[in-house]
């Protein structure tokens, strides 16, 4: 049974290498697309002429990675992870999803393995990812909507955009949809009752080991969503995040001298989230998140150069961040476990 577990497993790696490739090669020729198509030329001036000045994204991201850890750190009932190491551990797993062309869930797994690395039980850090992750993505559906209600009380001539507009309610509706499956499957333990009736009838199998680990998620996730107060002020503390995100925006378009409101950075910061998350199985978003900056940037009145460039400031910012991540995950985590 285990060597055949084994099999299916390598059979399954290579579909996932093989699919990986496809929608990676399709992220690369819609980046190429988009470039090509709404001025990639002229969106490179801006960032060549205030070069110097991008640095200062690097500490623009600071108060939405803090954000970000802090709303994780309070899931967390062990003490074996600081709000220190949640913040160092976030920053590499954000990279991870980000720069690494493996997809946007590589994150949520790296914050996993390295929580394991600092003592955690697989159980309770696998379950307070889980549940950050759900927290998240009720922040950003609930910044969705006040979006939406900006968009057409703030914005001239939005009813005519209506239908252009469709994409955003398709995304807040897909995360709407997902977010109350899992609060409610975890509510109701769906996990240990797919395990229980799969079991009986012996139509799945795997190590026992795989299925006490689920069993012990299903357990935690079940106790933390008792916890109201907690799950409440996660909530609120990712809003701060989603905030923090607008305001580096805010701050890019500082760096190349373009006027523009709290407003616009917001609905730039959650519809390009929004976009991200729809087609999260591309690869670090390669393409769909700087297709998606050119057209909220439409939407708002800045020209195809300059919604590009904006694009282009972001991905930026992720190798300014990311670079420092990477080694920094070598140093604490993988050199310190070689030379042990």
């Amino acid at each position: 049974m285990y060597v055949s577990y084994l099999l299916n497993l390598k059979k399954k790696m290579i579909i996932r290498h093989f699919k990986f490739i496809i929608l990676f090669s399709i992220g690369i020729l819609t980046f190429y697309w988009v470039y090509s198509t709404f001025s990639g030329k002229d969106s490179l001036v801006y960032i060549n002429e205030n070069r110097s000045l991008l640095v200062l994204l690097f500490l623009a991201h600071l108060p939405t990675l803090f954000f970000d850890s802090w709303s994780w750190k309070i899931l967390i009932t062990t003490k074996k992870l600081t709000l220190w190491w949640c913040v160092i551990i976030t920053w590499i797993s954000q990279t991870a999803s980000k720069i690494m062309p493996t997809g946007v869930l590589t994150g949520e797994f790296v914050r996993i393995y390295l929580g394991k690395k600092k003592g955690v039980s697989t159980s309770q850090i696998s379950a307070t990812v889980i549940g950050d992750l759900l927290l998240a993505t009720l922040s950003l559906m609930i910044l969705g909507l006040m979006s939406v209600m900006i968009y057409f009380f703030y914005y001239d001539g939005s009813e005519q955009k209506f239908f252009d507009f469709r994409f955003v309610f398709f995304g807040v509706f897909c995360i709407f949809v997902g977010s109350i499956f899992f609060s409610f499957g975890i509510r109701y333990r769906l996990i240990k009752v797919f395990l229980k009736r799969t079991l009986f009838t012996k139509q799945f199998s795997c190590p026992k080991s795989l299925i006490n680990n689920l069993l012990k998620i299903d357990f935690v996730l079940y106790n933390l969503s008792h916890k109201l107060r907690i799950l409440l002020l996660g909530l609120i503390i990712r809003l701060f995040g989603w905030f923090g995100g607008a305001m580096e925006i805010l701050i890019f378009f500082w760096i190349i001298d373009i006027d523009i409101s709290i407003l616009d950075a917001v609905l730039i910061e959650v519809f390009t989230a929004l976009m991200r998350s729809i087609v999260f199985f591309i690869p670090a978003g390669v393409g769909v998140q700087e297709l998606s900056f050119v057209l909220v940037g439409n939407f708002i009145g800045l020209s195809n150069p300059i919604s590009f460039s904006v694009a282009l400031g972001r991905r930026i910012r992720e190798i300014i961040i990311g670079i420092p991540a990477i080694i920094t995950w070598w140093i604490i985590f993988e050199k310190k476990t070689k030379y042990q």
